[in-house]
């Protein structure tokens, strides 16, 4: 928030909107746009290059039926020539191919790299040369157009490797007046450094705000040092974390509001995310059982290519038939290094990233640095947690 602004004010990104065509959402210097002057949806007065799907119907308030993936081309065959790949290829076309039969009455389109840039130069100009120039390796270029093609355009984005079994995505949209749905994501990790929200299955309405706060944040972190230049930290799973947390404070009022639906873990999950949940003591098991929907993590042209910072190592463990997971802070085990520590587990320490705290946990004898929040250390071991005495340390962003 901006001093002076008022409540629920915010400055976006620099785009063309109805009424005047060439006029920017952003404002000029010192002054902001505010969520009652953002449109429903951007328009241009250039004229399209390519054939882009219709766009929908701006005032229409509810996910629209339309499913969108990304792909080089639109038979998924780009980046799987040769045979290697074969099997993937595949395994891919029938997980399409099922999630088309459960969502009869359902568009489906994928976005080529051209008509990904034709979008952004239709309805994001100022967006479009970052994206093209600042954002390396390519899979972020691939993260960044989600949320333009999802404010465009409405609907359901989901990755290739999103496996569904008997479940059609009407049943976790409502479409009643008084609780219609108008944004749709997965439940948020918040036992890793920061909170992540899966940025490979996303839907809502047309016009959705928190698509603007993405972009301008995947913006802002061009700038910024370590994690949030990673994929995930900077465009992927960790971006939108950030910018989902920062929403729901900027909107209070709809935190716990039927327009949004948080999928839990038995409806969409990660391979062997339940199991890795019961085994951090995070949740009960029962909680994700056979979910109906599940992210196989499988291997896109972009990983082929290594424009994934992952890339070498999921490509290995794929020939190996295991399936790449990204090494995680285990907070149970942290709890238990702290029970065996010379405080006897008398004492807790929970690590701010940035704060000298490996030197405190090498004091302590527990090896290793964990950046495990104070809410995942508790649900580990709540008794011994409370016993405990808990402490941290903290210090000035700007010092740095």
């Amino acid at each position: 928030r901006i001093s002076g602004e008022e409540p629920h004010s915010h400055t976006y990104i620099k785009r063309t909107v109805p009424g005047s065509r060439h006029r920017p959402l952003t404002k000029a210097k010192g002054e902001v746009a505010t969520t009652s002057e953002a449109p429903a949806l951007p328009l241009t007065s250039e004229a399209p290059q390519l054939s882009l799907p219709p766009l929908p119907e701006s005032s229409v308030e509810e996910i629209p039926r339309i499913l969108h993936y990304i792909w080089p081309d639109k038979n998924f065959s780009t980046g799987f020539e040769g045979g290697e790949f074969e099997q993937e290829r595949i395994e891919l076309l029938n997980r399409v191919d099922n999630i088309k039969s459960l969502n009869p009455g359902w568009e489906v389109h994928v976005w080529t790299d051209a008509e990904c840039e034709e979008l952004l130069r239709l309805h994001f100009p100022d967006f479009r040369p970052i994206w093209k120039t600042k954002l390396k390796p390519k899979l972020k270029m691939w993260d960044a157009v989600r949320p333009a093609i999802l404010y465009t355009y409405g609907g359901i984005y989901l990755d290739h490797d999103i496996e569904c079994t008997d479940v059609g995505f009407d049943e976790w949209i409502d479409r009643s007046d008084s609780k219609k749905t108008k944004l749709l994501v997965r439940s948020p990790r918040i036992y890793s450094r920061y909170t992540a929200l899966g940025n490979h299955f996303m839907g809502s309405r047309v016009g959705h705000q928190i698509w603007e706060l993405y972009i301008a944040n995947i913006i802002k972190g061009i700038s910024s040092k370590r994690r949030r230049r990673t994929v995930t930290g900077h465009t992927g799973p960790g971006m939108f974390g950030r910018t989902y947390e920062q929403y729901l404070q900027i909107h209070s009022e709809i935190k716990n509001s039927t327009s949004i639906r948080v999928l839990e873990l038995n409806q969409l999950a990660n391979t062997g995310e339940c199991e890795e949940s019961e085994m951090y003591g995070l949740l009960n098991v029962t909680l994700c059982e056979r979910p109906r929907c599940i992210h196989q993590r499988g291997i896109s042209p972009a990983e082929i290519a290594g424009e994934d910072d992952n890339s070498a190592k999921q490509i290995a463990a794929m020939k190996a038939g295991k399936e790449y997971t990204v090494p995680k802070c285990n907070p149970c085990d942290r709890m238990r290094r702290f029970r065996k520590s010379i405080t006897k587990g008398r004492a807790i320490f929970v690590h701010v990233p940035k704060t000298a705290g490996s030197s405190i946990e090498f004091i302590l004898g527990i090896g290793g640095s964990c950046h495990a929040t104070a809410a995942a250390l508790e649900a580990c071991k709540p008794e011994m947690y409370q016993e405990a005495l808990t402490f941290t340390i903290i210090r000035n962003p700007v010092d740095r």
